[in-house]
């Protein structure tokens, strides 16, 4: 097969769309993710082993996506603790960490957006890059990540509990009608801006930027339309 991201030939691979490590799949018994869609006749399934394709990359093409993968879960999981809380009025507002790597950490997001466009997966089929998917592509290949603003990247997490064994599928959502691509890793929610018009202003603040703090922003699982989704999607199948 011809790689998607290189474009040199060679046996495919299963490239996991979005890492392993991010759904706590590693290990020999991993107690498996529930796959949930907001796609109405979808039903909840179970997977040991996540959503992964062989029709994407070449084992060479996958070797360029390991320093961004090892690095986001450096970051990410393993170094969750280091994150300090953000208050506004007595209230969480978000979380920061000091010194971490802007480059690495969104070619890391912006290349697991490319693969769910490329995948053929019905999982991620409400991701299409459309004329962006080749400029993400580059982006990837020759590790430059632009300017703050180009194809722009914020980070959320769920603040009130820890979500774990699940994953809902990445769709396309607005912003002031500004066109955004959002993403679940695992308890972080990563929307990146897939649009050439300027983004809205309210944003700029908590984008990631280089040699800045990183800024993730606190949301409440339980009051968002995520959780209404799972439970509407939970319901329906255990009346089926």
């Amino acid at each position: 097969m011809r790689c998607k991201l290189t474009g040199k030939e060679g046996s495919g691979v299963d490239a996991h769309i979005i890492p392993r490590a991010f759904y706590r799949l590693e290990g020999d018994q991993p107690p498996g993710l529930k796959v949930l869609s907001s796609t109405l006749g979808t039903y909840p399934r179970r997977s040991q082993i996540g959503e992964y394709d062989n029709l994407i990359v070449t084992e060479y093409g996958e070797r360029l996506f390991s320093p961004y993968d090892d690095y986001a879960k450096e970051l990410l999981i393993d170094g969750r603790e280091a994150f300090h809380e953000l208050r506004h009025e007595n209230r969480i507002v978000g979380f920061g960490v000091d010194g971490y790597d802007y480059a690495r950490l969104k070619l890391f997001i912006l290349s697991v957006l490319w693969r769910a466009s490329v995948s053929s997966r019905a999982f991620f089929n409400k991701i299409n890059l459309g004329p962006h998917e080749e400029e993400f592509r580059a982006a990837i290949v020759t590790g430059d990540p632009g300017h703050y603003l180009w194809y722009p990247v914020c980070l959320a997490t769920w603040h009130d509990q820890q979500l774990h064994g699940s994953i809902l599928d990445p769709h396309r959502t607005r912003f002031f009608e500004v066109n955004f691509c959002q993403i679940y890793l695992e308890n972080y929610i990563a929307y990146v801006k897939v649009d050439k018009r300027p983004g809205p202003k309210q944003f700029e603040s908590i984008y990631l930027k280089p040699d800045a703090q990183l800024h993730v922003v606190a949301r409440a699982l339980r009051e968002s339309q995520e959780y209404e989704i799972m439970k509407n999607v939970v319901q329906l199948h255990a009346r089926s």
